[in-house]
């Protein structure tokens, strides 16, 4: 047989056969980043760009609009998984003295 063959396949063999103690660290998911607690929520300064014509060498309208968003999570929920889900709730308003106003609801699950 080739030497090389044969030290190719010892080489497998030896690194499939190596064992896994466990003492690994777990991994970090960056769960803090995707907050769940109800009653959590963060807000937003958005800036909304609007160009009326894909070619910005034609003359039309270009317009920025600011806004404000607040998303809270409301509630938890069971899905038709059985997992826990949050209601998230989002608000908008467009100057910082207006009051928040319920734009859109939306659904979360970090998995």
């Amino acid at each position: 047989m080739n030497l090389r063959y044969i030290l190719c396949l010892s080489t497998l063999v030896f690194v499939a056969c190596v064992k896994d103690d466990g003492d690994t660290e777990p991994a970090v998911m960056g769960y803090g980043y995707f907050p769940v607690a109800i009653g959590t929520f963060v807000e937003y300064r958005a800036d909304s760009v609007y160009h009326d014509h894909p070619d910005p060498n034609i003359p039309g309208i270009h317009d920025t609009t600011v806004f404000f968003i607040r998303e809270v999570i409301e509630s938890e929920f069971l899905d038709a998984m059985g997992e826990t889900s949050q209601r998230i709730e989002r608000y908008k308003r467009m100057t910082e003295e207006e009051d928040w106003v319920l734009s859109d609801v939306w659904f979360a699950k970090r998995t």
